[in-house]
This record gives structure tokens, C-alpha cells and sequence, in this order.
């Protein structure tokens, strides 16, 4: 495998580094502990698996948009940018002694590409998702403010509510749902929220989905179905979640088994259900090699179900499921008409 070293000798280079870097700012890791010591090597390893993960997938764009995420993170808890940047610069003879010398090469363009990009320009947070003036974005950040409060009750009323009112369950899930959930991601991001809030949040609104089943109006069977997958480790579901209850409102059949699925059962399912499409979600660039595997699997078996990703890495790098050998990818699930329509299924 290329670049396999950044994943067998993770663990070393990302221990070497935190060395490295605990030598030359001795005072600054005493003031952290021991703790922050291990958070730095933590920090390096993250940054080695978006490094291989982006160089298996030749788009330094990924890598760069990590690291420019990661710097916002830091900064909002009084860590600068420059220990993103050391560890950039320690990480490139580690790494180099470790793969071949034309991996080398390339390592070190991204490496240098994720330098540049942290000291020249500026790189501030997203601004929020819930910016705006139409009826929507109120109810959007309403039901914020009551999942903020971990009030999930009165978070479920004002979509009833909502819902009772006239807006689609479609605009719901799309200008709710999907926005809020960006949005807390955004605060966890820039330390408004802590991660405690953020696996509230999340689960409140899976829970309200959840309770919304009725309230679905299902178009008549069009013997089809899906079969929706998250990657192993993923703990954010609820965009494959979403996936499901849209397609099931044009008439598909949807087997949502989540995450941590092998292989082989998924290919099981798939032969079993008939499915025409398997739908698998990835929200880490470094669960991409993952998306892979299961993509290689599904081919080598010969079935001729479609393959369909989405998820962040797949919204950051354009090309990146055609590059892992998907059949399309969709943006979120508004998109999913046009694309089935367009794969034929």
C-alpha cells in the first residue's frame, strides 16, 4: 500500500514528533503536563493520518483544509498556529526515512503546502450556518437554543409545531436539521460548546427524527431499496439518517445498519435485500481508506449495485469519489433525485 508506513508507524512517527517538539519548548509542555503531552502526540498522529490518507488520494486540498480546521480549533483554546507548524516541519525527515524516496517527494509538497497555507494569509472560523432573515433560519436558531439548553422537549414541540404550521418535512430536515447540526459542529469547533454539548445535541436531534416517522408522506413503492452504511468509528450518523427517511419519501425500501458494519455482512445484506444502491458516509478524511476497502469488497463480488458517498471529506475534495471508485456522490440529500436518476437507480 502506498504510504503504508504513515499507518503501520503511526504511533512511532507521532511519538518522535512530540519528542522532538517537547525538547525544543521544554517550558511550554511543563506548563501543560503531562496531559498536554499527550495531547500533542494525539495532535501529531491526527495530522499523519490526514496526511497519508490525503496523499493516497493525490489532493493536498484535503490535508490543507484539515489543518486550517485544526488551527481554528487550537487557537479558540489559546494554542497558536506556530506548534501546528513546528510539528509540520518535524514531521518531514521523520516521515521521509519511513517510505520510499518518490513518496518522500510528494510527502514533503504537502507537508510544505500545509506550511504555507497556516503562514501566509489569514484563516479565521466559519461564519455561522445560521445567518439569515427567513422564516427557516428563525426556527433554526430556536431549535439551537433549546438543544443548547438541553431541552430536547422543547426542541420537539417547535418542529411539531413547525410541521402542524405548514413547513415540509423535507424544508425541515434540510434547513433544521442539517444547518443546526453544521452549526454545532462550528461552536464545538471554535470551544463555544464543549463535547459533552456537542453528543447531546447531536443525539437530541436523532431522537426527534426518530419521533417524526408519522410524519413522512412515503410515495408508493418503487421496488427499490438501499442499504446505508457509516464507516468504522464514525459516531455522527445523522446525515445517513437523513439519507434514509429522503429516499424512503420517494418509495425506496432503506436498511440503515450504521456503523461498524464488516465487509462481508454488508455484502451479505446487500445480496439478500437485493439492494440497488449501497450508501456509505464518512465524516474523517481518515476514514476515507476505510470507504475504500468496503468499495474494493463490494466490486470483487461482481454485484451490480450502485455505490454512492457523502460526507466532508467527499464536500472538500470533488474528485475523491471518483477516485476510491464510487459511482457518484451527493452533496446532501436534496441532491439525491438528480443523482440516482442520473446512475440509473
Amino acid at each position: 500500500m502506498l504510504y503504508g508506513a504513515l499507518d503501520s508507524e503511526r504511533a512511532e512517527i507521532a511519538a518522535e514528533i512530540a519528542e522532538c517538539h517537547i525538547a525544543r519548548e521544554p517550558e511550554l509542555w511543563k506548563r501543560y503536563g503531562e496531559a498536554g503531552v499527550q495531547r500533542c502526540k494525539e495532535d501529531a498522529s491526527y495530522l499523519l493520518s490526514f496526511l497519508s490518507e490525503a496523499l493516497r488520494a493525490r489532493d493536498a486540498g484535503l490535508f490543507v483544509a484539515y489543518l486550517r480546521w485544526a488551527a481554528v480549533l487550537l487557537e479558540s483554546r489559546n494554542i497558536g498556529r506556530e506548534h501546528l507548524v513546528t510539528n509540520l516541519r518535524l514531521a518531514a525527515p521523520l516521515v521521509a526515512r519511513r517510505i520510499s524516496d518518490e513518496e518522500a517527494a510528494k510527502a514533503a509538497d504537502f507537508l510544505q503546502a500545509g506550511i504555507d497555507a497556516l503562514t501566509q494569509g489569514d484563516i479565521s472560523a466559519q461564519q455561522s450556518h445560521l445567518d439569515g432573515d427567513a422564516p427557516i433560519d428563525g426556527l433554526a436558531r430556536t431549535y439551537l437554543a433549546a438543544l443548547l439548553r438541553m431541552d430536547r422537549s422543547s426542541a420537539y414541540s417547535l418542529v411539531v409545531r413547525a410541521l402542524d404550521e405548514g413547513v415540509s418535512i423535507r424544508d425541515l430536515y434540510l434547513g433544521v436539521f442539517e444547518r443546526v447540526q453544521y452549526e454545532i459542529g462550528r461552536l464545538w469547533q471554535t470551544n463555544a460548546i464543549s463535547v459533552g454539548q456537542e453528543h447531546y445535541c447531536t443525539a437530541a436531534t436523532q431522537s426527534i427524527i426518530a419521533r417524526l416517522y408519522d410524519y413522512l408522506t412515503v410515495a408508493a413503492p418503487c421496488n427499490k431499496s438501499v442499504v446505508a452504511i457509516c464507516v468504522s468509528g464514525e459516531l455522527h450518523e445523522l446525515g445517513l439518517r437523513i439519507i434514509c427517511d429522503f429516499l424512503e419519501m420517494e418509495g425506496w425500501s432503506s436498511i440503515y445498519v450504521g456503523a461498524n458494519t464488516p465487509a462481508a455482512d454488508i455484502i451479505r445484506l446487500i445480496v439478500r435485500e437485493k439492494a440497488d444502491v449501497l450508501a456509505i458516509s464518512a465524516t474523517m478524511t481518515f476514514h476515507v481508506q476505510r470507504v475504500r476497502e468496503i468499495i474494493d469488497a463490494v466490486r470483487q463480488s461482481k454485484l451490480p449495485t450502485k455505490i454512492i458517498v457523502g460526507g466532508l471529506p467527499f464536500r472538500t475534495s470533488p474528485d475523491l469519489w471518483k477516485n476510491i471508485g464510487a459511482d457518484g456522490f451527493a452533496q446532501n440529500a436534496a441532491e439525491l433525485p438528480d443523482l440516482m436518476s442520473r446512475l440509473g437507480a
